[in-house]
C-alpha cells in the first residue's frame, strides 16, 4: 500500500472525515502531566552559557537579562527590556533533582521526595549555604510556571519556567495578584489565564552581585477566546500532579 506523502490541507478533507476526527478529539494523545515536554523559558544571567559568546552554547544575539525560549533544542533569546506577551495557565510546586554539584538533572517530582536531608555546603563564592540533598543529589524547590507565550505573528505557545532562588518571590507574588482578580458577575476568583500580562526583566543586586528576575505587568482581562481556549487546554494537560515527570526541557 502506497502513501501520497502530500497529505491534503485540513479544509480540503471530506466533511465526513472531519466530523469523525472531531469526535474522536483528543484520542490516543495522552493528557498526564508525566507525558508532556513543554518548551522552556528562563532568564539568561551574566554566567549564563547562552551569554558567552566563546561558549558553544552561546544564543547569537543574547544579552543578561533577555528571556530565552528554548524549543527542541533551539534557543531564541527575547528582549528583556521589551518583554513579552503571556497567559499564565498554572503553577506547580516541584523538586527538581540533580547529580553532586548540580552535574546533570536526574528527576522531577511533584510531591516532596522521603528522605530529604539538610546540610551546610559551601558554595563558588565560599560562602555557607543550606542545601537539601537526597543521598548524595541535589534538590532543588521549584515553583512551575507553565506559560502560553506569543510569538511576533501572535501565535501561542506553550512554556515553563522554572522559579527558583530569588525566582520564588515573583512566583508567589504574581499568584498573590491573581488570586485578586474576580470575576465580575460572580465575585469568585478569575482562572488565572483570564487575564493577559507582558513579562519584562528588572535587576536585582546585593553584596554578592547582580542578576535579573521577572516582572509582570497586567494589560487586562483576555478578549481572545481561541487564546483562551488554548490555555484552558495546557492548565488541563499540567494540573494533575504525577510522582515523578521527566524533563521538561
Amino acid at each position: 500500500m502506497s502513501i501520497n506523502p502530500l497529505a491534503p490541507r485540513p479544509e480540503n478533507l471530506p466533511a465526513e472525515l472531519l466530523d469523525m476526527m472531531a469526535a474522536d478529539a483528543g484520542k490516543g494523545v495522552s493528557f498526564e502531566a508525566a507525558d508532556q515536554m513543554v518548551p522552556r523559558l528562563y532568564v539568561a544571567q551574566s554566567n549564563s552559557p547562552a551569554v558567552d559568546k566563546r561558549g558553544e552554547d552561546y544564543v547569537d544575539g543574547c544579552e543578561a537579562g533577555d528571556f530565552v525560549l528554548r524549543v527542541g533544542g533551539v534557543s531564541t533569546p527575547r528582549n528583556g527590556r521589551d518583554g513579552i506577551l503571556t497567559i499564565p495557565a498554572g503553577m506547580q510546586n516541584s523538586w527538581v533533582v540533580f547529580r553532586a554539584q548540580r552535574q546533570g538533572f536526574l528527576a522531577r517530582y511533584l510531591q516532596k521526595p522521603a528522605g530529604l536531608i539538610e546540610v551546610k555546603e559551601r558554595n563558588e563564592n565560599g560562602r555557607e549555604q543550606l542545601v537539601l540533598k537526597l543521598d548524595d543529589d541535589v534538590v532543588v524547590p521549584s515553583r512551575d510556571l507553565f506559560l502560553l507565550v506569543a510569538d511576533e505573528q501572535g501565535s501561542w505557545s506553550p512554556f515553563v519556567m522554572f522559579c527558583t532562588s530569588t525566582f520564588h518571590t515573583f512566583a508567589r507574588e504574581w499568584n498573590t495578584y491573581q488570586r485578586s482578580l474576580r470575576h465580575p458577575k460572580t465575585g469568585q476568583v478569575m482562572p488565572s489565564y483570564g487575564h493577559l500580562y507582558r513579562l519584562t526583566t528588572t535587576i536585582k543586586h546585593n553584596a554578592l552581585g547582580r542578576w535579573f528576575i521577572p516582572k509582570y505587568e497586567d494589560l487586562g482581562v483576555l478578549g481572545d477566546i481561541p487564546a483562551y481556549n488554548l490555555a484552558r487546554e495546557l492548565h488541563l494537560v499540567v494540573g494533575s500532579p504525577d510522582d515523578v515527570t521527566r524533563p521538561a526541557a
